[in-house]
């Protein structure tokens, strides 16, 4: 019997000892994985900023250019012809090559001059705009040849001739987008809004993220979330960065 007690307390200590080690292993791995978690985060906002950024000066670059056209003054101005093509189809030879998605210039009551992503919207109006003007980049629901989408818009004031005009100019929010967000492999990036989910293709189910973690069919990953600006109606986008192990 005495040799069976110090060899009971001997397992007992070991099983203490590995215990507790284990536990500060476990407590250390979910240490470094929320830094990793905040590290992605921190990138992501990063990359965002950076985007919406040179949307913002690639816009001013616009605004610039059209302001010292001298066709589209003289058009517009002098023989006020709106319908001309020097101002119509304005927006449209800058769209592609400036990067935009979404580019317009209208009038000082919002009514639309050119649009190089809708064309055929040339003298609607859209006073939804004014909410853009001289803003940082809001999300905003938006038409691109007649499909519905998700972008990021800004809008500026210029002047022609003591007349004031608008442009207005964005990039679509889409899987291309939320992936270059990600600051490398195994970092996701995706969009959710109510029960429309951008950036992850074949999701069946999602959780609400709790205690940084979130649970996307049936398989849990470290999250972290933060809510976008939004313009329109309805749920609020919330942008989520997730770990994938």
């Amino acid at each position: 019997m005495k040799f069976i007690t110090p060899i009971i307390t001997a397992l007992v200590a070991g099983a203490l000892v590995f215990f507790f080690y284990q536990k500060k292993v476990d407590s250390n791995n979910s240490t470094f994985s929320l830094i990793e978690l905040k590290e992605a985060q921190l990138s992501v906002e990063k990359s965002l900023a950076e985007k919406l950024n040179k949307l913002d000066q690639q816009l001013d670059a616009f605004s610039s250019s059209i302001s010292n056209d001298r066709n589209f003054s003289l058009r517009l101005l002098v023989e006020n012809d709106r319908s001309s093509p020097d101002v119509t189809e304005k927006a449209g030879q800058f769209l592609d090559p400036m990067g935009f998605s979404i580019l317009e210039i209208t009038d000082s009551a919002f009514n639309i001059l050119s649009s190089g992503h809708f064309p055929a919207s040339a003298g609607n109006g859209d006073t939804l705009k004014a909410s853009l003007i001289g803003k940082s980049p809001l999300l905003l629901d938006d038409n691109i040849m007649g499909s519905n989408v998700l972008t990021f818009q800004t809008g500026k004031r210029f002047a022609i001739a003591g007349m004031t005009f608008y442009a207005i100019g964005g990039i679509q929010v889409n899987s291309e987008f939320l992936n270059g967000l990600s600051p490398r492999n195994g970092v996701k990036v995706l969009l959710k809004r109510g029960k429309v989910i951008l950036g992850m293709e074949n999701i069946r189910s999602i959780s609400e993220i709790k205690d940084n973690k979130i649970i996307i069919n049936d398989k849990e990953y470290l999250a972290v979330q933060m809510y976008l600006p939004y313009a329109g109606e309805g749920e609020k986008p919330v942008l989520i960065t997730l770990i994938q192990k």
